[in-house]
């Protein structure tokens, strides 16, 4: 939606081309409509037309008039042309182009794409306004669709007609042959086997290639070397050169989570309170926020002095490492007595009901309600915070 800049312009000019005080004299004022628009839309246009004949030219009687017609809802664009007379004034032509709705969005050929999520992405809806360069833009993004869905020499054709029930728009698309993945190659270091990578993609050797199912597949990728734990695994978008499909692939080690020092609660109880999937990258920030979760568990049962420290060990030659925390207990803190003061319209016994019942309220999930080991002796991490002896022997 414009107000015709160039017709604009040319109002300008005859206005700068005129002394301040003696600005043309309007000698006509003539309204137009596109042939075929309906002559009904002119029927409120006068009075909302503020230039007068006899009037002197100005830049806010032109706006305001501009202003008047968008409010109508009914014109896509308003344009206003001055031409000199020949006798000292100014004839006036106000171009109106009417708004025009999508009364349907239809598809011809194609077929290989679902109509629906065609129609989707080229955004283009029934009661929408419409303007050329929007249908143009439509046609754009609907003929990417079909490259990355592995048609690369589709055509698409906008359309624009007249039906008797309104503005019909869409598209004519002729999809040309499909591109087919003719190899897939992992590089870099993919630390699990070649078939159990390519068992996880979507598309495979033969197939039409697909860009978006080659990135969706990534995050399936991601979730199997979660599942293996592999914790610091980076697989990037594909690359595709030709009917060549090329995957970068960087496992890392894989990672066991170990604890010492763990008296009170075994290492599996403490895995459960991680809650570490591997969704998130294992650096040494998230380390230091998986050890701050293990000390409010800890501190939450009692162990006020509790302090767990993180730290790695690894054997870069076996591809693998350990996450480990070493956990200085302390001794737990006992409540032995609890007393209140000034509480004079409360009993004591009333206020430590209610203290038992927010301490409730907050406690863990009943999933991390573990208990205590009888037999620390027994329990795991007394051989301390030496953590490369818990890497598992391949």
């Amino acid at each position: 939606m414009g107000i015709g800049v160039t017709s604009l312009a040319l109002v300008l000019a005859v206005l700068s081309q005129a002394p301040a005080l003696d600005a043309p004299a309007i000698s006509g004022v003539e309204v137009r409509l596109p042939a075929g628009a309906d002559p009904k839309l002119l029927e409120r246009v006068p009075a909302l037309v503020t230039v007068r004949r006899g009037q002197a030219l100005s830049r806010r009687v032109l706006a305001r008039t501009i202003e008047n017609l968008y409010a109508t809802n009914r014109f896509a664009d308003v344009t206003i042309e001055a031409e000199p007379d020949g006798a000292g004034g100014v004839a006036l032509t106000i171009e109106l182009v009417p708004r025009r709705t999508i009364a349907e969005v239809y598809l011809e050929g194609g077929g290989s794409i679902p109509r629906a999520e065609v129609l989707a992405a080229s955004k283009l809806e029934v009661n929408a306004e419409y303007w050329p360069e929007r249908l143009e833009q439509a046609a754009r993004v609907v003929a990417e669709l079909y490259r990355r869905k592995g048609f690369r020499a589709v055509t698409v054709e906008p359309r624009a007609d007249t039906t008797d029930t309104g503005l019909a728009v869409g598209f004519v698309v002729k999809e040309g042959p499909a591109t087919r993945v003719a190899s897939i190659a992992v590089v870099g270091d993919p630390g699990l086997p070649l078939t159990r990578l390519l068992d996880a993609l979507t598309v495979q050797v033969g197939e039409v290639l697909d860009e978006q199912r080659l990135e969706a597949s990534v995050g399936q990728l991601r979730a199997l070397y979660r599942r293996e734990r592999f914790y610091r695994a980076r697989v990037e978008v594909p690359v595709v050169t030709g009917e060549r499909v090329v995957l970068p692939v960087t496992a890392g080690p894989r990672y066991e989570l170990v604890f010492s020092g763990n008296r009170a609660f075994s290492a599996h109880a403490l895995r459960a309170v991680l809650g570490y999937d591997g969704d998130e990258l294992l650096d040494s920030t998230l380390a230091l926020r998986l050890a701050q979760r293990v000390e409010r568990f800890y501190r939450f049962r009692g162990f006020h002095d509790v302090r767990v420290t993180p730290s790695e060990a690894a054997r870069p030659e076996r591809g693998q490492a350990a996450l480990g925390f070493a956990i200085d207990e302390g001794a737990p803190l006992r409540v032995v007595d609890l007393t209140f003061a000034g509480n004079a319209a409360i009993s004591s016994a009333e206020l430590r009901e209610v203290l038992l019942s927010v301490m409730e309220a907050s406690a863990p999930p009943a999933s991390l309600e573990v208990r205590a080991e009888s037999d620390p002796v027994q329990n795991e991490g007394r051989q301390g915070p030496v953590f490369a002896a818990e890497l598992p022997t391949p």
